[in-house]
């Protein structure tokens, strides 16, 4: 009897959760659409992208499995060719492209992936001349929201390097070097002090946020998110700044602290643990790596009538930081009983994160900046996501 192998990698324990996630729903994934105005020349925009897919080998991977096996390997393909789209809408109107990049994100959304590869898919929209749209797809197994972040710097840095006949430095650090370490990680004895730390929160002990009116279906639900806008006037936001630099925290605390005290307000619990996106890039190596590194770590705050808003805002800091410091070594590998409503996999039923989005960059007379960005790393009920533009 033939016997078949794989030569790949282990995944990551974010990937190993994801996978086990993404098993009911195609919404897990991080895309983009980069707003390029100036002299783009496409055909160096596209050898552009080649040149950062041959940089990175998390945006040539494919997932690979015997039948038997429930969680895959990853597998670096040497050549792999994007998927690339170019779509003319320069006989449009601004409202009907603004319309057609939106029905993308949402048809993106619905479309699954191949995990045979090739993963990355990408389609330039020409709305003018000197004005175009680049959309990036990518499953969260591949990308997370910092992901995102730092391919679309290193496309308008390499398409400047490209202009002028130039390169990028050396290679960054790859995402299997990262994956293989955080599983040696977990499994060596001194991981058991991080995982005690987890255990000692005892947070299975904590009640299931309740929402008003919240529907509690019974079985198994599909992850189908969909998203409510409101931007926040420049008023707000300056008041935001007068309070975060008197307390001298973080505006990604203070809006986190809003979001729990509002979240006590509508339920009435003390205790309330909230899901927070941790980019999960502590060490400097990892700044310019791309994968999916982002882990969501539960931050727990327990209110009373009485307190005072720099009280509970003191609490998160130091809950945050706790959480923060032990990021590493939180696993839903039952180590953690997870909080809510006994589905598998366990998810925090509230999320949180907040974002700062990247200023424009000037590439040899194209300007490059993000027009629109979502992400979808870990299952969710509700989520209040912050960006700062």
């Amino acid at each position: 009897m033939q016997q078949e192998t794989i030569n790949g990698f282990r995944l990551s324990p974010q990937q190993g959760r994801l996978w086990l996630l993404q098993q009911d729903s195609p919404a897990y994934l991080a895309q983009c659409a980069l707003l390029l105005e100036g002299n783009l020349k496409p055909e160096v925009l596209r050898e552009t992208v080649k040149k950062v897919v041959n940089r990175h080998e998390i945006l040539r991977t494919a997932f690979h499995s015997l039948s038997a096996m429930q969680i895959p390997v990853q597998v670096i393909v040497d050549n792999s060719t994007p998927s690339w789209r170019n779509i003319n809408l320069s006989d449009g109107s601004e409202q009907e492209y603004e319309a057609r990049i939106e029905a993308l994100f949402q048809e993106e959304r619905h479309r699954p992936f191949d995990f045979e590869g090739p993963l990355l898919r990408l389609c330039l929209f020409t709305l003018s001349a000197h004005k175009h749209v680049l959309f990036i797809s990518l499953p969260a197994l591949c990308a997370d929201a910092w992901t995102i972040k730092r391919l679309v710097g290193e496309i308008s840095q390499s398409y400047a390097a490209g202009t002028k006949g130039e390169s990028l430095g050396e290679k960054p650090l790859q995402y299997i070097q990262f994956s293989e370490w955080q599983n040696e990680l977990l499994e060596d004895e001194d991981a058991d002090t991080g995982k005690a730390y987890w255990r000692s929160q005892n947070l299975s002990a904590l009640p299931a946020l309740t929402l008003p009116f919240e529907a509690r279906p019974e079985g198994k639900t599909s992850f189908a998110p969909e998203a409510l806008v409101v931007v926040i006037n420049s008023d707000v936001v300056a008041n935001i700044d007068a309070i975060v630099e008197r307390d001298n925290t973080s505006i990604a605390t203070f809006l986190l602290a809003c979001w729990q005290t509002l979240l006590w307000r509508l339920t009435g619990q003390s205790e309330i643990v909230v899901g927070d996106a941790c980019d999960g890039r502590q060490h400097e190596i990892l700044h310019d790596a791309l994968g999916l590194f982002a882990k969501w770590l539960p931050i727990h705050c327990h209110f009373e009538e009485g307190f005072q808003f720099s009280e509970i805002l003191s609490r998160v800091d130091v809950s945050k930081g706790n959480a923060y410091e032990w990021q590493e070594y939180f696993v839903w590998d039952g180590s953690i009983v997870p909080i809510g409503n006994g589905m598998e996999p366990p998810f925090f039923p509230v999320g949180f994160e907040f974002e700062q989005r990247p200023l424009p960059c000037q590439a040899n007379g194209v300007s490059f900046s993000v027009y629109k960005q979502s992400s979808y790393t870990e299952r969710f009920n509700i989520k209040l996501s912050c960006y700062r533009t």
